[in-house]
């Protein structure tokens, strides 16, 4: 048991020196663009951005399981919000 602790530890290592390397590479300024106006427009509920910047088959699965798409995100996007005054 006590050389197993030696082992996770040079796999936990390894772990942080390959998520860093990825982090560190560059993405093309197409890219970085889109991604900062989809994240924009999430934060926003601009709907018609969020669109354009969204593959078509989008889905994303929430924590609960269930599973939105695309046009979910939109719509929901559209609807007002509501007051809780």
């Amino acid at each position: 048991m006590s050389h197993i602790r030696p082992i996770f530890r040079v796999f936990i290592i390894i772990g942080f020196l390959c998520a860093s390397s990825l982090s560190a590479q560059s993405l093309p300024p197409a890219l970085k663009k889109a991604r900062e106006e989809r994240s924009a427009a999430t934060r926003c509920g601009d709907a018609k951005v969020y669109g354009r910047c969204t593959l078509d088959d989008f889905v994303a699965v929430m924590p609960d399981g269930s599973i939105q798409t695309k046009s979910d995100r939109m719509s929901a996007m559209e609807r007002p919000l509501r007051s809780y005054n």
